[in-house]
């Protein structure tokens, strides 16, 4: 079923050690796969063909590598939040073309009492209610074993999604678009027990210096930076090196048709056919953008004689 979600029980007892897992599947079934297996627990991966070192480079000589496909595992007490965004546009083009999995599992479903309980409220008397350990501990491990030693290992990385975690960015989606699995833990509530990161080496990551209900959107938005970076997933790569952020600046302003549209006109470099003009008008372009926006991300960009020649004749004409 294309851009709905696939769900699998197991009838297990909970309190014993292998925990079932509810899990619903954002991608089509892999066409070389059993039939009465849904990609549920047990699912290894399938394979894909990424490039070696450079793997984002089209050309035709460089050599491919069978490697597993890449497998994101979002654990969540609200399972429902993710019954549209990740099958829609090119995220939902990924999984339809088997380029990612994307699972996501009910944390209610690794609770070992009646009333599939989450949360508690905190020592210390603190207001708000606190998720609980021990399933999220459940949860991460039954994940964990859905994937190869070796995968888990040296190409797995925990997240946490935490207000409280470090500032997710364009090089973070970089690096986690090199892994073979991804696991998103979403917050909610007051917090997340503290004894979930340092036991399950999670690493805590925000999308921002602001707050929102539970880690359920920011885990959205992370899963959708990393899949855009697959190869393969892009129609052209060099759309996405040429994002803000990708290499550091803000992105260039754009223009499509008509060319002319109420007293504005598209940039006549633009039209121009010259591509050494239009680089370098896009180029300083996203210099103006960034110097006029974001100027604290130049501090970090490696800039060049003619960069910085440009970013003093702005700064000039500021000052008047």
């Amino acid at each position: 079923l294309r851009g709905r979600f696939r769900q699998r029980r197991k009838d297990r007892n909970p309190s014993r050690g292998d925990v079932p897992a509810r899990e619903r599947r954002v991608c089509r079934r892999h066409a070389n796969r059993r039939s009465d297996d849904p990609g549920g627990p047990g699912h290894r991966g399938g394979t894909r063909s990424r490039e070696r070192q450079g793997r984002h480079t089209e050309d035709p000589g460089v050599d491919l590598v069978a490697e597993q496909t890449m497998r994101i595992d979002i654990l969540t007490a609200f399972p429902g939040v993710f019954a549209g965004p990740f099958g829609e546009s090119i995220v939902g083009r990924a999984c339809r073309r088997d380029l990612v999995d994307v699972f996501v599992h009910d944390l209610r479903a690794f609770t070992t009492d009646r009333h599939k309980t989450v949360d508690d409220y905190a020592y210390g008397g603190s207001p708000g209610m606190v998720l609980k350990a021990e399933p999220i501990f459940r949860g991460v491990r039954h994940i964990r074993r859905q994937v190869d030693e070796p995968t888990r290992t040296d190409r797995s990385r925990t997240v946490l999604l935490s207000a409280g975690g470090r500032t997710f960015v364009q090089e973070t989606a970089r690096s986690f678009a090199e892994l073979d699995q991804l696991v998103l833990i979403c917050g909610h509530y007051k917090g997340v027990d503290e004894r979930v990161a340092t036991g399950l080496g999670a690493e805590e990551y925000s999308v921002g210096d602001f707050v929102v209900t539970g880690g359920e959107i920011p885990a959205m938005m992370i899963a959708d930076a990393v899949i855009r970076l697959l190869p393969g997933v892009l129609g052209e790569m060099a759309s996405a090196v040429t994002d803000s952020h990708y290499e550091g600046l803000l992105g260039n302003a754009v223009y499509t048709r008509p060319e002319h549209y109420q007293e504005w006109r598209v940039p006549e470099v633009l039209l121009s056919g010259h591509h050494e003009r239009i680089e370098r008008w896009e180029r300083q372009d996203a210099l103006k953008k960034t110097y006029q926006h974001r100027p604290d991300l130049l501090e970090t960009v490696e800039l060049t004689g003619e960069d910085l020649t440009y970013l003093r004749t702005l700064q000039q004409n500021e000052n008047g």
